[in-house]
C-alpha cells in the first residue's frame, strides 16, 4: 500500500519540492520515482491497491506481479519508453 500512496499522493509534493521529503531528505529511490513520474504525466495511468487472492481478477494481477519480479526492471522501462515515444517526442533519459 505504501507504493500506491507514493504514486497517488506523495509524488506530487515530491515533484514540487525537487524530490525532497517533508523532513528535508532526498526521496529514497529518487531516480525510479522520477522515471515513474514521467510516465504518470505522459500516460493515462491509474494506480490501485489489489489485495492478494481477493478475487479472480487478482489471480492475474498476482501472476503478473510475480512475473515482473523475475524480469529486469530496466527492460520494462525501456519497453515503456518505446511505447510512449511518438515522432518528434522522445522520453527524457534519467541517468
Amino acid at each position: 500500500m505504501h507504493v500506491v500512496n507514493c504514486l497517488n499522493e506523495y509524488i506530487y509534493k515530491w515533484r514540487e519540492n525537487d524530490f525532497t521529503t517533508c523532513e528535508g531528505y532526498e526521496v529514497k529511490h529518487r531516480k525510479i520515482f522520477e522515471e515513474i513520474d514521467y510516465y504518470l504525466q505522459t500516460m493515462n495511468v491509474e494506480v490501485v491497491w489489489i489485495e492478494r487472492d481477493s478475487d479472480e481478477g487478482n489471480i492475474e494481477a498476482d501472476r503478473l506481479g510475480k512475473l515482473t519480479h523475475k524480469i529486469n526492471i530496466r527492460k520494462i522501462i525501456l519497453s515503456l519508453r518505446s511505447r510512449a515515444a511518438s515522432p518528434g517526442h522522445l522520453p527524457r533519459k534519467l541517468g
